[in-house]
């Protein structure tokens, strides 16, 4: 039987990213500082954070 992936990482297109020792502390530090469940949630956290001031700054978009 072949696995197939789930409908979540279909539809989104989960990948993963490697991080540094370190930085996966401070993801790890951030996310317990924000009650978000995983070093994961903080880095999409910041990146829609980033993108929502970058569309602000942006007149044009």
């Amino acid at each position: 039987m072949a696995h197939r992936e789930s409908r979540h990482k279909q539809r989104y297109g989960l990948k993963s990213i490697r991080v540094t020792g370190m930085t996966y502390h401070h993801l790890c530090i951030m996310a317990e500082q924000s009650g978000l469940k995983s070093p994961g949630m903080v880095v999409d956290k910041l990146l829609r954070t980033m993108r929502t001031e970058a569309k602000h700054a942006d007149p044009h978009h």
